[in-house]
């Protein structure tokens, strides 16, 4: 697993997810390895899960493309889980 590659991608999530939520405090995050790949998991408070998926999608998918801008040099896929806390 790219460490730094890995630390950078997650705080760059964090840091997007807290300033979109109404409840940034409950934002957290970790990367984990899961056959071969790198799962970044961002739990959230449960009233702030509509905000951080968006209307049909739109700002997880968002979020995606910048995790996908952000890992484009590492050879490792890279996704995103957002759960509740």
């Amino acid at each position: 697993m790219d460490t730094e590659t890995s630390t950078a991608a997650l705080e760059l999530i964090l840091g997007l997810a807290r300033r979109l939520a109404d409840h940034p405090e409950a934002v957290r995050g970790r990367a984990e390895e899961a056959e071969g790949s790198i799962v970044i998991e961002l739990q959230a408070d449960p009233r702030d899960l509509g905000r951080l998926i968006g209307h049909r999608g739109h700002t997880v998918q968002s979020l995606e493309a910048l995790l996908a801008a952000a890992t484009r040099q590492s050879p490792t896929r890279y996704s995103l889980e957002i759960t509740e806390n």
